[in-house]
């Protein structure tokens, strides 16, 4: 065994200078093999090795501490095990597994059988022809992983299914075939060498000059007479004349007269083929007109009657961003690329007009409204009106009229969904529709920008509304998900002082604030199932103090009993403060009592000492934790504050000055709608009493 390891030693340290694959051959420290039928047997000093399915496993170990530590893994090719075969008896297969717990090879029996790790290799065949002959098995994931670390406790032969053979061991004095382990390394790749020199430069075709040594020089032909040039003939560059000449003459091209063979000659405009000013002309080319001040183009029809246009423009070309007429503005001032209007006072017409195949039906019937833009898309799709921007406003619009709005949006369709307003946003935290009144609120500026919003509305106004909902028997606002765990209605509001939600009328309702607190002045019940097909209202009970309870039994033992609380109803009260406990008995005893109230627990006792064992039940009352301070919280101040802003919502819905309002908001063409409501009532308390808020529970 020394001299093998010898050999190995010196084959890595030669291999390691020479940076060339290294093979190492090793047999094993212990081999042996165990049967089941003998548990307590040793066969480590046999010289064969049994592997047999009615209960014969053997085991190997390869030493590889004498390899150096600096091989490592990722430095193995190939690791194999070759197992010379003794006898077949039965042909059959077997597996290699890993040992995953030390053992000796004097000391092992099927009683004390290390454990077994993953398969290293699985279904081997052994057959008759076997005999005498060696069995190859690829075991390179074992011995990367022991030279990466891990333990080495060898491998064990595994009999897979119906099948008995034996194996020489190290012990064996015949054939001297013990196992072997051969691992194959690769050495590192070499650093690249340095490129080759330029052996020589040859000049081509139209050059010359070059050499195989030294510096050389290339440059092109000065073998051409005076005059000629280099000139590529289709295979090569040569010498070549220039071309010489004199004009014998000039002949008029298109639209041009005149012309000669001799002498001066004289080319004039074709007066029948240039337009003339004064007639009707058509233009086929690219035209440009310049003017410095004034206008450059002025256009007049003068036709009452009939269908006729000051300019008539089109465009054939079919490539996207071209127009039949484009209007730039490069000045600095308030100037405009296109500019229309119209001078009648009439509901109709418009200074500028566009559509993709003349006025659809509803645009006909409209007749432009008396507007500045009318654009129309008729029943081909796309949009009337198509506005674009890089990182700035695509559309924008103003008016400073009381009563009417900036921008309005109509569709007169009686079928499907036809939307008045449609906003998209691809933006992931984009907003599809933004309305806001005046200034953005400072609610806005923090809150916006962290989830796709499709509508926002937003008001910077003390008592402001940022997105108002009326309706006539129907949904004023109305929010609608089919997601998990998400709401239909998310309310939330920044300030402490202020509320998130409020449901119910003006002077009687329900308030949510940012606290996650429910206020109201009505009761708090639940709409249960009662007899037959009745529905009942059942009521919160209600208590001057945050109280949390919890229901449980247990057995009082020999007159006393020890309660757990429930860890999570534990964790949602202050059991440092006092809570109260009360027992029901269910059998015959003496009074029962409290004591030893903890943060964990009580102990229930029977009054005298009395040891009776009987169940009883108990209720548990604590305080909420955050809350054990809270009583009677006077909330008068704080509902006075929202009284007051739904007061001034009222006087602002006062039937007078709706009707009012509506005359003049209502656009000429929206019909008729019913407005919104709003109850009113009382919104303060009399002079006196004060609001107190009372917990459910």
């Amino acid at each position: 065994m020394e001299r093998v390891w010898t050999s190995y030693a010196l084959i890595l340290i030669v291999t390691g200078i020479l940076s060339l694959p290294a093979l190492g051959q090793i047999t094993p420290s212990d081999d042996a093999y165990t049967l089941t039928s003998q548990p307590t047997a040793n066969f480590g000093a046999k010289n064969t090795m049994l592997v047999e399915s009615s209960g014969a496993t053997a085991f190997v170990r390869f030493d590889l501490s004498g390899i150096p530590s600096s091989v490592t893994g990722s430095m193995v090719a190939k690791g194999t095990l070759k197992v010379f075969v003794g006898t077949v008896t039965t042909a059959g297969s077997f597996n290699v597994d890993l040992v995953t717990s030390s053992w000796s090879e004097k000391t092992i029996t099927a009683n004390s059988e290390p454990t077994l790790g993953s398969a290293v290799a699985t279904a081997i065949p052994v057959t008759t022809s076997d005999k005498d002959q060696y069995i190859l098995v690829d075991v390179t994931a074992a011995v990367v992983d022991w030279l990466n670390g891990t333990a080495n406790d060898g491998i064990a032969l595994v009999p897979d299914g119906t099948v008995s053979f034996t194996l020489n061991s190290k012990e064996t004095t015949t054939t001297s075939h013990p196992a072997e382990l051969d691992i194959v390394l690769t050495g590192p790749t070499g650093p690249q060498g340095p490129p080759g020199p330029i052996s020589g430069v040859t000049a081509g075709p139209g050059l010359t000059g070059g050499g195989t040594k030294g510096n050389v020089t290339v440059s092109m032909l000065t073998s051409c007479s005076k005059n000629q040039i280099l000139q590529w003939n289709g295979g090569t560059w040569a010498c070549s004349n220039a071309g010489t000449g004199t004009v014998t003459g000039v002949t008029a091209g298109t639209d041009l007269t005149g012309g000669g063979s001799g002498g001066s000659v004289t080319l004039n405009l074709d007066t029948t083929k240039v337009p003339q000013l004064a007639a009707a002309n058509t233009f086929t080319g690219n035209q440009t007109l310049n003017a410095n001040g004034g206008t450059v183009l002025n256009v007049t029809q003068t036709a009452a009657s009939g269908t006729s246009s000051g300019i008539n423009a089109t465009t054939r070309a079919n490539t996207d961003g071209n127009a039949a007429i484009l209007g730039s503005a490069l000045a600095s001032a308030e100037v405009y690329g296109v500019r229309g209007y119209i001078s009648s006072n009439s509901e109709v017409g418009a200074g500028v007009f566009g559509s993709n195949a003349g006025p659809g039906a509803l645009g006909s019937s409209v007749k432009g409204g008396g507007v500045g833009v009318w654009g129309d898309a008729g029943t081909f799709g796309g949009a009337g009106v198509l506005a674009t921007a890089d990182a700035t406003t695509a559309l924008a619009a103003a008016n400073n009229g009381s009563f009417r709005p900036a921008t309005e949006s109509t569709n007169a369709s009686v079928t499907g969904i036809a939307p008045g307003v449609w906003g998209d946003s691809y933006s992931p935290a984009g907003i599809g529709v933004w309305g806001s009144v005046q200034e953005e609120s400072g609610t806005w500026g923090f809150s916006s920008g962290f989830q796709p919003i499709g509508v926002s509305g937003d008001s910077g106004d003390v008592g402001g509304i940022g997105v108002w909902g009326t309706a006539d028997a129907g949904y004023a606002v109305y929010g609608l998900n089919n997601g998990p765990y998400v709401t239909g209605l998310f309310l939330n509001q920044s300030s402490a002082a202020s509320y998130a939600l409020e449901a119910g009328t003006l002077s009687n309702n329900c308030i949510v604030d940012t606290a996650g607190d429910l206020t109201c002045t009505g009761n708090v019940s639940g709409a249960v199932q009662g007899k037959g097909d009745r529905t009942v209202r059942l009521y919160a009970v209600q208590s001057p103090d945050n109280w949390f309870e919890d229901f449980g039994s247990a057995t009082l033992s020999n007159g006393s009993a020890t309660v757990q609380l429930d860890p999570n109803f534990a964790a949602t009260v202050n059991t440092s403060v006092e809570y109260h406990v009360f027992i029901t008995p269910k059998g015959d005893s003496e009074a029962l009592y409290v004591a030893n109230e903890t943060a964990l627990g009580f102990e229930v006792h029977e009054h005298g000492g009395g040891r009776s064992t009987i169940a009883f039940d108990y209720r548990i009352v604590g305080r909420r934790k955050g809350y054990e301070n809270v009583r009677l919280e006077d909330v008068t101040d704080k509902r006075a504050v929202l009284a007051a802003l739904n007061l001034q919502l009222a006087k602002k819905n006062d039937p007078a000055t709706r009707k009012q309002r509506e005359k003049m908001v209502r656009p000429q063409f929206h019909a008729a709608s019913p407005a919104g409501s709003i109850q009113t009532g009382a919104a303060l308390r009399s002079t006196g009493h004060r609001v107190v808020s009372v917990a459910r529970h």
